[in-house]
């Protein structure tokens, strides 16, 4: 025996749920936008449910990597921003090849724990000295120094790995800072994704 009720709420697309509201009716809950979602249970929610990621999942993956496809000239004893004008990828448009294309920028909803990363390939110089990355958030919170000392000779090229954690807010954007000091002006190279690259993508 089928019972109707004149306040049933029928669902009116493919995957929609019928959910109780707390008030002796029914109403519909959409289904989700984005595969591999689970339904989970939310007291906050006005139906008493929700989609979310599976327990123990990773959220969807939002990141870029950029490189240089040429090179850029690095005067002695300063720190200088590194511009990147190519992608790799780029999921939720992060980063821009012409416009301020050395900032990674975290995108609308995406605030909260990122992974950053960056290769600086500087160039061979007979007078040697240190070779410097570090990563500045807004232009006002520098952190994650990485160094090379003195090449051992000029004709070694030397790279810098570096890498950082941080909680960063939807809006916040990202950019690489690079200082050598051999005693002249060096190149860091570009010329392809293998070479001086900088990306970042979101853990949490």
């Amino acid at each position: 025996m089928t019972k109707s009720r004149s306040n049933a709420t029928a669902p009116n697309a493919k995957g929609t749920l019928v959910v109780g509201n707390g008030t002796d009716a029914s109403t519909t809950l959409a289904v989700a936008s984005t595969a591999g979602y689970v339904l989970t249970v939310d007291s906050a929610e006005a139906t008493g449910l929700k989609w979310a990621l599976a327990g123990g999942s990773f959220p969807t993956h939002v990141g870029c990597l950029t490189y240089k496809t040429g090179n850029q000239s690095l005067s002695n004893a300063n720190q200088t921003y590194i511009s990147f004008d190519a992608e790799v990828y780029d999921t939720n448009g992060i980063h821009d090849n012409s416009t301020n294309n050395g900032r990674l920028t975290v995108p609308s909803g995406n605030g909260g724990y990122w992974f950053i990363y960056a290769l600086g390939s500087y160039d061979t110089s007979s007078g040697g000295g240190n070779r410097m990355n570090s990563f500045i958030v807004n232009r006002t919170s520098e952190f994650g120094t990485y160094a090379v000392l003195t090449p051992v000779s000029g004709a070694q090229r030397q790279e810098v790995l570096s890498f950082a954690v941080r909680n960063l807010s939807a809006g916040d954007y990202v950019e690489l800072l690079a200082a050598q000091y051999s005693g002249s002006a060096i190149n860091l190279l570009g010329g392809s994704e293998n070479v001086s690259r900088f990306g970042m993508y979101r853990l949490s």
